[in-house]
């Protein structure tokens, strides 16, 4: 019994320890990281840099919803989207890299700094469980207004 709570004592250290690391670098990132389970509601925790894009708390908001807001109810992407989604939890990698293309790549977002919106670049990584089931979707999203923006530029000025 001694060994046992030694052995769980120093595997709650080294959990503490991950949980440290991943807050550090969820507090500096400068990527709005975050999970969102099958019903795309997103989970914490989520990096700081969330608040800052959104100007919200997310944690609970609905990360399909909050992400594609813009396409309009029976349209082809949006069904191509929720068709995917529906059919990606609980199955394996391969199956995800069949339908990731249905996922957006690059949205704009309204924003009250930027009159035209934030440019969004977004990347998806599958998390799954002990079985290689897929069990929650993480969204990694850039703000590349500024670089969008530069571009427009130079195309101005060619």
């Amino acid at each position: 019994n001694i060994n046992l709570e030694d052995e769980v004592i120093e595997t709650n250290k080294e959990l503490n320890l991950s949980f440290r690391k991943t807050e550090a670098m969820l507090l500096n990132v400068n990527k709005a990281i975050f999970i969102t389970d099958s019903k795309g509601i997103v989970q914490p925790p989520v990096s700081k840099y969330c608040e800052i894009l959104f100007h919200k708390d997310i944690v609970g908001e609905n990360g399909l919803k909050l992400l594609f807001f813009h396409l309009k109810d029976n349209s082809k992407e949006k069904e191509l989207i929720l068709k995917a989604w529906r059919h990606i939890f609980g199955q394996d990698k391969s199956h995800f890299l069949s339908v990731e293309s249905n996922f957006p790549k690059n949205v704009v977002h309204p924003d009250i700094d930027q009159k035209k919106g934030r440019h969004l670049k977004i990347s998806y990584a599958p998390l799954f469980d002990k079985n290689e089931k897929l069990n929650y979707l993480m969204f990694l999203v850039e703000d590349v207004t500024n670089e969008m923006l530069e571009k427009l530029q130079v195309k101005k000025e060619v």
